[in-house]
């Protein structure tokens, strides 16, 4: 686009978003300083060429403190307008590829945050990590995880039953974890996930009364998914925390209460 003066120079700029203004210092309305600093204002990625009939240092020394890319004296060779050009394509070029590069990159990091949501529950249930560590990551991943109670549940099947000589335990385990998220999300502020072999549920609790609520679903859970999956189900529930270190202990203890499956008569149930 070509324009008369400042004011509609900057028009242009502010409806078409262009990658360069090249602009004389001397228009009518706005000149090309006063424009520039607007253009740098609004719009930090585009490049301003200033030129000017002055060789005055103070117009040079502006220039250079609003960040235009280029002050040019008058008279202007197509050479040097050429190389100026050239210099700048070679500038933008490479801050598009920077920040497809960037956006990539953030993609990348959308998916890749569930997993890496789970990397660090999964270092909680084993005492990897420490609370300052979780505090930081949790911050970083978006995760709001303070609540003034927790606790850990154990979850699995007996998935060794196999139907016409066809091992279905990982499909049967991936129904269980459905079942559970969707029935917990309904009832409770819970995490859960796949944990080895396992099923991993950890709540937040607001009182720690709540603990008969949360043994109560797990129960729930066994049930459903006993009557749905056509194996027992069984839930170990570990004691109540109110330090996030304490999320290991009570796992320990979630374990040891589902290993006790064996000896109990009733099927499917959670234990505490």
């Amino acid at each position: 686009g070509s324009m008369s003066n400042g004011e509609e120079a900057l028009e242009l700029t502010e409806h078409t978003h262009v990658d360069v203004v090249m602009t004389d210092i001397k228009m009518p309305f706005m000149d090309g300083l006063t424009l520039c600093a607007k253009v740098k204002e609004n719009y930090k990625n585009t490049k301003v060429v200033l030129y000017s009939g002055f060789d005055d240092f103070e117009f040079a020394r502006e220039a250079i403190r609003l960040e235009a890319e280029e002050y040019i004296l008058k008279p202007i060779g197509a050479k040097d307008l050429e190389n100026v050009f050239r210099k700048i394509k070679m500038n933008l070029d490479k801050e598009f590829d920077e920040r497809r590069n960037i956006e990539k990159l953030n993609d990348y990091y959308q998916k890749s945050l569930p997993m890496m949501k789970e990397q660090l529950l999964t270092g909680l249930l084993e005492g990897r990590v420490t609370e300052n560590q979780a505090v930081s990551m949790m911050n970083s991943y978006g995760m709001d995880f303070t609540a003034p109670f927790y606790a850990v549940a154990i979850l699995g099947g007996d998935f060794r039953k196999t139907e016409n000589g066809i091992q279905n335990g990982p499909i049967l385990m991936l129904s269980l974890l459905n079942i559970a998220k969707e029935y917990l999300e309904k009832h409770m502020d819970t995490q859960v996930f796949m944990y080895l072999d396992r099923i991993a549920v950890i709540v937040k609790l607001q009182k720690s009364r709540e603990i008969q609520d949360f043994i109560y679903h797990m129960n729930q859970i066994c049930k459903m998914g006993a009557r749905m999956l056509g194996v027992d189900v069984d839930a170990g529930i570990g004691q109540i925390y109110s330090q996030l270190t304490k999320i290991s202990v009570s796992c320990e203890e979630a374990k040891t209460a589902f290993d006790y499956r064996i000896l109990l008569k009733d099927s499917s149930q959670a234990i505490y």
